[in-house]
């Protein structure tokens, strides 16, 4: 065998192997965003997020419930979320988020929210990426008031409003039945008004 011949062999090996090496960094070190590594490899969340681009008529509710009077909040919710019951639903797992088209001229609003919590509960409330509230709850259903300044309403065309669950749980986890769902909390209703 010539040394050109064995030079090439050993050419064809070292690209094989940078290949596989390339391969391997692929598999084991995805370059991915981490929404994408939450959901679809550790699976540590439910938040696949989805488009949305529907407006909201200002001072209409959002119901959440299918017995709960308002527009419906499917257009609305991002991630995060149960399926419709009748009284309202469920945020499943560590962030539910809602995002709502809003005219451009979008003063401060005034968010009221009904919710309940599944056991004790702290929640962080995001409007556009800035903490605007910070909740506890414990059970019982309750009405929170919360001012989105005009500052962060009109830092786009959408407002994102996120719900950061502290404590997520499963009543399966809890033998309280075999529901494996992280539940937070329960949200019956959303109102965005003028302040």
């Amino acid at each position: 065998m010539s040394i050109a011949s064995s030079r090439l062999i050993y050419a064809a090996f070292a690209g094989v192997a940078a290949i596989e090496a390339a391969v391997f960094a692929c598999i084991f070190f995805p370059k991915v965003t981490p929404a994408y590594r939450d959901y679809f490899i550790t699976r540590t969340s439910n938040c696949w997020e989805r488009a949305t681009s529907t407006a909201y008529p200002l001072g209409q509710p959002i119901a959440f419930g299918a017995d709960v009077e308002g527009i419906a909040s499917d257009p609305f919710r991002v991630c995060g979320w149960s399926g419709v019951e009748t009284w309202g639903t469920w945020t499943e797992g560590g962030r539910a988020s809602l995002m709502l088209r809003l005219p451009p001229d979008a003063p401060a609003l005034r968010m009221r929210t009904k919710v309940r919590s599944f056991g004790e509960q702290s929640v962080e409330v995001r409007a556009n990426q800035r903490t605007v509230a910070r909740w506890r709850l414990i059970g019982d259903e309750r009405e929170f008031s919360v001012l989105i300044p005009s500052k962060i309403a009109r830092s786009g065309d959408s407002v994102r409003i996120d719900f950061l669950i502290a404590n997520p749980r499963a009543p399966r986890d809890l033998g309280l039945s075999s529901d494996p769902r992280r539940l937070g909390i329960g949200v019956s209703r959303v109102v965005l008004e003028r302040q």
